[in-house]
C-alpha cells in the first residue's frame, strides 16, 4: 500500500481514519514472488457492491484514545479489536473477526511476516509488499468484504482493507486459483494455489476490494 494512496481513497469514500489504541506487530522473513496469474473474471466476484464501499460500512469514528498506543503489543491488540466490533482475541497475535475469518498481527509496523504465517486451508492477503503489516486471511471458500476489516496504518491510525493489498498466498489444498476482485482493472486477480506473491505487481498493487478462496473452482 502507499500512504498517500489510502489517504485520498479515505477522503473519496469519507469513512475517515479511526484514531484508537493501538501498538505493533510479528517479525518474520519476506518469502520470493510468483508470476502473474492469468487474468479472469468470474461471476462471484463480480462487479456490483464492492467496488465502491457500502453506506453502512468502514471504520467506526476517531477515538481519542489513540495517544495511548504505545507500540507494544498488547496494546496493538486491543486496538484492533476496539477497531472491528464483534472480534476477539483467540491467541497472542490472533483475532477472530468472524467465523473462517481471522487477522493475525506483526510485533512491528515495518517489520515482514512470511508466507508462512497463512494458515494451510486458508487464502491470506497483506497490505504491504514482502508480507508486511497485519495478514487478513479466510477459511477455504468464505468470502471477504475488504470494506469490513480494519488493520493499523500508523501508530493510533486504523483504516480498511480496501484498496490495501500488495501481498497474497493461496494455501487452499485442491483450490487451483484463490481471486482477489479488482474493481480499478473490473477483473479478478488470481492466486495460484502454493504460489506466495510477496508483490502482487504494479498493475494490481492497493485495487482489491473483494476475495474468496474457491471463487474460481467447482464446489
Amino acid at each position: 500500500m502507499r500512504m498517500h494512496a489510502l489517504i485520498s481513497r479515505s477522503a473519496r469514500r469519507s469513512l475517515g481514519l479511526l484514531v484508537v489504541a493501538a501498538a505493533a506487530a510479528l517479525v518474520a522473513t519476506p518469502a520470493s514472488a510468483h508470476g502473474s496469474a492469468p487474468a479472469a473474471t468470474n461471476a462471484a466476484l463480480a462487479p456490483g457492491s464492492d467496488i465502491t464501499a457500502p453506506a453502512n460500512s468502514g471504520i467506526a469514528a476517531a477515538d481519542t484514545a489513540g495517544s495511548a498506543d504505545k507500540g507494544d503489543l498488547a496494546s496493538r491488540m486491543a486496538g484492533t479489536v476496539k477497531a472491528n466490533p464483534g472480534s476477539k482475541q483467540i491467541a497472542k497475535n490472533v483475532i477472530q473477526l468472524d467465523e473462517g475469518i481471522i487477522m493475525v498481527l506483526a510485533t512491528d509496523d515495518k517489520s515482514a511476516q512470511s508466507a508462512s504465517s497463512c494458515p494451510s486451508g486458508w487464502q491470506c492477503a497483506w497490505p504491504h509488499v514482502n508480507f508486511g503489516g497485519d495478514m487478513l486471511a479466510a477459511q477455504r471458500c468464505v468470502y471477504l468484504n475488504y470494506f469490513q476489516w480494519a488493520w493499523r496504518v500508523s501508530p493510533g491510525v486504523y483504516d480498511d482493507f480496501a484498496y490495501d493489498v500488495s501481498s497474497v498466498f493461496n494455501n487452499i489444498p485442491g483450490v487451483t486459483w484463490s481471486q482477489f476482485w479488482s474493481p480499478r482493472n473490473n477483473a479478478n486477480y488470481n492466486a495460484h494455489v502454493g504460489s506466495p506473491a510477496s508483490y502482487v505487481g504494479d498493475k494490481w498493487n492497493d485495487s482489491f476490494t473483494a476475495a474468496q478462496g474457491c471463487a474460481g473452482d467447482p464446489a
